[in-house]
């Protein structure tokens, strides 16, 4: 992600964002399958993660008009959140370091690995989209 522009890196994470909502349904199915989250709080949380797409989308496109910064992304970043926040707190944190341009690891918390399994192929597909 560090190769990219701010630009490149918005446009991903919006993608991202487009991904997540998209996935909507099946992400409240798991979260409360897996996690115990009402129906409310998880669609809820959907939205969070989703707005947090586009959100993090805009300030990775601000970073390279920021005059005197320089820009130099952590190389990898650990994102390892607790399980009572399963979609937004890993998609926040993930997002996060992507924006900054660095590579991620997501390790989502042992009582809700589906939903960060789900949230990988989210950003695989979002990946994948902005290849084609």
């Amino acid at each position: 992600m560090g190769a990219r522009t701010g630009a490149e890196r918005g446009e991903l994470l919006d993608r991202i964002g487009e991904v997540l909502a998209a996935l909507r349904g099946r992400l409240i199915e798991v979260m409360v399958a897996e996690t115990g989250k009402t129906l409310a709080e998880a669609d809820v949380e959907v939205s969070e993660a989703v707005d947090f797409a586009h959100y993090y989308a805009g300030l990775a496109r601000e970073l390279a008009g920021i005059e005197g910064a320089a820009f130099a992304p952590v190389p990898v970043v650990l994102v390892a959140p607790p399980w009572n926040f399963p979609v937004s707190i890993p998609a926040g944190g993930v997002l996060q370091a992507l924006a900054a341009g660095s590579a991620v690891i997501l390790k989502p918390a042992p009582q809700a690995g589906r939903c960060g399994a789900i949230l990988a192929e989210a950003f695989r597909e979002a990946g994948r989209r902005a290849s084609s």
